[in-house]
């Protein structure tokens, strides 16, 4: 009778976890829409290199090298039905000197060299929607660059010293005009992947409706809106909410050790990934300016000589863009992107360095790509599109760039901080003028490692 009884209830368990399954299934991601969601993260990075060598030959030589790089980086997305907002702010500072010297039985030549480098950018994307998914944007973006770099060569007849400063500027403001938006859907997705867990452990006792994940969605949100923090005490208290919710609305009756370690497990990893749907579609006009002014000292034979180099670029981007997302039942996600615009360059130059010629161009480009997301803590990803330029310009002949491309994307999640990255990429370039034609093909692999604060 005990057995016939177990073997009742792993027949009732496994058509629940069945049901759950095809349930799942059925749900259409692309149905969801996110009401409220925000999420920010702030990274560092320091590193230190120091490198000594020594050489014994006909000559001795000795070089102490020392590099030193700090990064900051912290963005912040919002938004809700009425609102879209992006900001970024990337910071990094880095300082290397170099010191050598070649000690021959005549003469000894002595090298010192240090270079001071500090980048800070910043990004602010704001979409405002007024009704049925019109909306207006204000997007504003800096890039300021000063660096330093100074040189000095002794030998036996003469000390020559050489200083650098440079100060680059990159300025833009965008204003738009447009209509849709794309949803990010990865608290729907997560939802799924926990409801779908405890189904396929016998811890599910109803199969939730597509109202009730999107629910669940709502709920998953609204709890990781809630900053804290001290991290352990916000893991706490996000476990607790959703334990609630799930034993309030009757998923779970069982709440064992693998019940928490299935929520637990899916909490931390399931969130990662990128799931977006819709379509949004944009007019732009947006203005720019540019800055790159240098400054350099040379001192050969006690004689020192200066000069100062200036170039301002400024004009006019106005373009068109439409973007489109979908996911394909739970594992699949495609998207393409079309791009125009029509852009207008004028420069003004100080002393002889710099030289730019005014122009015009037309930019066209198209991509699409497909992403399979097999489980929680792989991502894969397959781009492909082309660029097509055309300059127009004023005081020499015209130019046609052509540049077709694929590329590929892995990812791999080690832990909620930890992930590692594959990427690679081959493209084609092909350049005219009345001058001489250039093809190119290039193909490029990186690998690396990212860790996340919070």
């Amino acid at each position: 009778m005990k057995k016939l009884s177990k073997h009742i209830l792993t027949m009732a368990l496994a058509i629940v976890s069945l049901s759950a399954f095809a349930q799942f299934n059925n749900i259409d991601l692309n149905n969801y829409k996110l009401t409220n969601y925000r999420f920010n993260s702030l990274s560092t990075n320091l590193s230190s290199n120091n490198s000594f060598g020594k050489y014994n030959s006909s000559y001795d030589y000795k070089n102490h090298y020392i590099y030193n790089t700090a990064n900051i980086n912290f963005f912040l997305t919002k938004y809700n039905r009425q609102y879209y907002g992006y900001h970024s702010l990337d910071f990094n500072v880095n300082n290397s000197n170099s010191k050598s010297i070649h000690d021959f039985s005549s003469s000894t030549i002595k090298s010192f060299n240090n270079n001071m480098n500090i980048y800070l950018r910043g990004i602010s994307e704001n979409n405002f929607y007024i009704i049925n998914d019109f909306f207006i944007g204000f997007n504003v973006s800096t890039i300021q660059s000063p660096n330093r770099a100074y040189q000095e060569y002794e030998n036996i007849t003469n000390t020559s010293k050489f200083f650098t400063s440079n100060y680059a500027s990159q300025n833009y403001i965008s204003f738009l005009f447009g209509k849709g938006r794309i949803e990010n859907v990865a608290d729907a997705r997560l939802a799924i992947y926990i409801l779908e867990d405890l189904a396929n452990n016998g811890r599910l006792t109803k199969t939730p409706s597509e109202e009730e994940v999107f629910k669940f969605a709502d709920f998953i949100n609204e709890v990781l809106n809630h900053r804290i923090i001290d991290s352990r005490i916000k893991r706490m208290q996000e476990y607790t909410a959703i334990d609630s919710f799930l034993v309030s609305n009757e998923y779970v009756t069982k709440t064992d050790g693998l019940y928490f370690g299935l929520v637990n497990d899916n909490w931390n990893y399931a969130r990662g990934n990128t799931w977006e749907t819709g379509n949004i579609w944009n007019i732009r006009i947006a203005p720019f300016a540019n800055l790159d002014k240098r400054f350099i000292k040379q001192t050969e034979y006690g004689i020192a000589t200066k000069q100062v180099n200036e170039v301002t670029e400024y004009g006019l981007n106005i373009g068109a863009e439409y973007s489109s997302r979908w996911i394909n039942g739970l594992n699949w996600q495609s998207g393409y992107n079309l791009n125009s615009s029509f852009n207008v360059f004028r420069y003004d130059t100080i002393g002889t360095a710099f030289y730019g010629t005014n122009y015009k161009n037309i930019v066209l480009s198209a991509q699409y790509f497909k992403a399979y997301i097999p489980n929680t803590r792989t991502y894969l990803r397959v781009s492909t599109g082309i660029i097509a330029q055309k300059n127009f310009y004023e005081e020499k002949s015209d130019e046609i760039f052509i540049n077709p491309f694929v590329s590929g994307q892995c990812s791999y999640y080690f832990s909620q901080k930890l992930r590692f990255q594959l990427n690679s990429s081959i493209n084609y370039q092909y350049e005219e003028n009345d001058n001489y034609d250039s093809k190119r093909l290039n193909f490029n692999i990186s690998a690396g490692i990212q860790y996340y604060f919070f």
